[in-house]
């Protein structure tokens, strides 16, 4: 973005609210899908946005990272390097376009890397002692995060099974345990010809290559700084918990459609409540320490949960909060999101 000169006058003592103006600097892509001398047509997504189809210029934000193109049940997905008022032009092979899953459709959110603090900050209040020290985290990678918690649709159609207490082929999958989860993982990478980020033999599973490109749990510090959404809230995305979380409030005791709630900043659905969600980490005490890439401790008889349910009194569904379980326990409280780092 580029900004603007912008004056303004303020009287002593006084308070006003200021937006900046700022300028979008603009760039574009073409993309061209040849199946030998065939040009084909597809939908284009940068950055996880629908922009329009292939073979047509079109304008996309000079800060976009990463193309994706979608014919039909098959994808391909191309980090970007973009000047300024110049068109990109990208060339596909569709023998290159790799498989998705048939009959599902979901989306995930491109997070930029960044800096940020975990645990008890001013605005969680009420906090538990396990998320003190506040220390700082900085990710190195740009990572996807699942738009919502997946669904009992996209688990069964991977999974061929629906566990969940609560059907709905558009409500979070829960009774899932740890270890489901990561087995999902795998299977799904597999299905879009990306590569698995898990060894599983039994019930010892090896998160060995961090640089793996396929899905996978997100780490911890991924999980609260995507719940965060850049912004200083106590929930994920407001304030209040009503408007984004199901809860003990409001749920009627049961799980609900995702993405029925209030997004947050980065257009995350139901971080806060709905289901708890699983994520890599083995439970342990935080430090004060900065880290950068933080994976947990190294070892712990139980993992991790986040967000809350629906179940849950408003102060458990705060972004800093923290849960854990064994990794075989099963509930109907607990579901999860998957992500992976942009290629």
């Amino acid at each position: 973005y580029v900004g603007q000169d912008y004056r303004f006058q303020m009287k002593p003592g006084g308070k006003e609210d200021v937006t900046y103006p700022v300028t979008q600097r603009q760039s574009a892509v073409k993309v061209t899908v040849m199946d030998n001398q065939d040009v084909l047509l597809g939908d284009v997504y940068v950055d996880g946005r629908n922009v329009g189809q292939s073979s047509s210029v079109i304008k996309v934000p000079l800060c976009s990272k990463e193309l994706k193109v979608r014919v039909n049940d098959r994808t391909f997905t191309e980090k970007l390097s973009l000047q300024e008022r110049q068109v990109s032009e990208v060339s596909v092979d569709a023998s290159k376009l790799d498989p998705v899953i048939k009959g599902v459709d979901y989306k995930a959110v491109l997070i930029s890397a960044g800096t940020f603090t975990m645990g008890c900050t001013s605005e969680q209040s009420n906090c538990d002692g396990d998320e003190t020290p506040t220390h700082k985290v900085t990710l190195t990678k740009d990572f996807y995060m699942m738009e919502s918690e997946v669904t009992q649709e996209l688990y069964q159609r991977v999974m061929n099974r629906n566990p969940s207490r609560f059907q709905g082929l558009n409500r979070p999958v829960e009774k899932v345990n740890w270890f489901d989860a990561v087995k999902f993982a795998n299977k799904l990478s597999s299905m879009e010809g990306l590569e698995q980020c898990y060894s599983i033999n039994g019930n010892t599973v090896t998160w060995s290559k961090k640089g793996c490109t396929g899905w996978r749990l997100p780490t911890e510090a991924e999980w609260e700084y995507a719940a965060r959404g850049g912004q200083s809230y106590k929930y994920a995305g407001s304030n209040s918990a009503s408007d984004v979380a199901w809860y003990s409030d409001n749920s009627g005791s049961k799980t609900h459609d995702v993405c029925g709630k209030t997004k947050n900043g980065y257009g995350l659905c139901d971080m806060s409540g709905n289901v708890y969600e699983w994520v890599w980490d083995y439970y342990g005490a935080y430090s004060s320490d900065s880290v950068v890439n933080p994976t947990g401790i190294s070892s712990a008889s139980i993992r991790v949960i986040r967000g809350g349910d629906w179940l849950n009194y408003p102060n458990r569904l705060r972004s800093a909060e923290r849960g854990a379980n064994t990794p075989t326990y099963r509930d109907s409280g607990i579901g999860f999101r998957l992500s992976r780092i942009s290629p």
